[in-house]
């Protein structure tokens, strides 16, 4: 599965490129944004359920297994699935790992895309989120855009 990383500074576009992401043809994808990433692992499986369209059950586990299913089910319609992780600088990481393992399990045309500030590079460099850091096949560091201008 790939991820991809979208980080800078506030006020650098990370929310325009989430939004374009969101106007992809709903024909051909199925875009789940969580933006509530202060939430439990719980909670966060709930949002995706919602994306989904599935009923929340009892627990996170009972969920994902209905979630990994409609994964495929999307799949063989032909759809691609991405999941936006929004502020994911304020995950915990064991929440991000846990749903990093359940993503693994999605389909390999699923794209799991985190969107951040600086500091979620600093926290995926320490040796203890190696396992995190080593799926990501894709990085951009957003700069402000009079960073841009050449003078």
């Amino acid at each position: 599965m790939p991820e991809c990383l979208v980080v800078g500074r506030p006020g650098t576009g990370k929310t325009v490129i989430k939004e374009s992401l969101k106007t992809l043809s709903e024909k051909e994808h199925l875009v789940a944004t969580v933006a509530r990433t202060l939430h439990t692992y719980t909670n966060t499986v709930k949002i995706l359920c919602e994306a989904f369209r599935i009923e929340f059950e009892s627990s996170a586990f009972q969920c994902e297994r209905k979630l990994i299913a409609e994964a495929f089910s999307l799949n063989r319609s032909g759809k691609m699935l991405v999941t936006i992780i929004d502020d994911a600088h304020l995950m915990e990481m064991e929440n991000l790992r846990k749903l990093r393992l359940l993503l693994e399990d999605f389909p390999k045309n699923h794209n799991l895309i985190l969107i951040g500030q600086v500091e979620l590079l600093s926290n995926l460099d320490l040796a203890v989120n190696q396992d995190i850091k080593s799926r990501v096949t894709y990085s951009f560091l957003t700069k402000l855009l009079h960073d841009y201008v050449v003078r």
